[in-house]
């Protein structure tokens, strides 16, 4: 979601000024890069960081919830077809 709206946000499609949009930050500090090189740099690590602490928020929960690492439905039929492999090799 938050990739999204800032993708969004950066070709101008999204929120317009003077709302504040890591996308429109970044696409406004872009003609500046040379001289305020903070004003995309800041606003790239707070989309790369939020977006990582999300993706960590969300697998901390779903590898308690499946402690055996099957992360798919059919991840337990691969790692059973792969064990009769190696047992027949």
């Amino acid at each position: 979601m938050i990739l999204t709206a800032t993708g969004r946000g950066f070709p101008g499609l999204g929120a317009q000024p003077p709302l504040p949009k890591w996308g429109t930050m970044i696409a406004t500090g872009r003609r500046y890069v040379i001289d305020s090189w903070w004003l995309v740099t800041f606003s790239g690590l707070g989309v790369l960081c939020i977006s990582l602490a999300f993706n960590f928020l969300g697998d901390g929960p779903r590898e308690a919830i499946n402690a055996d690492g099957a992360t798919e439905p059919y991840a337990q039929e691969l790692i059973a077809a792969s064990l009769e492999y190696e047992r027949a090799v």
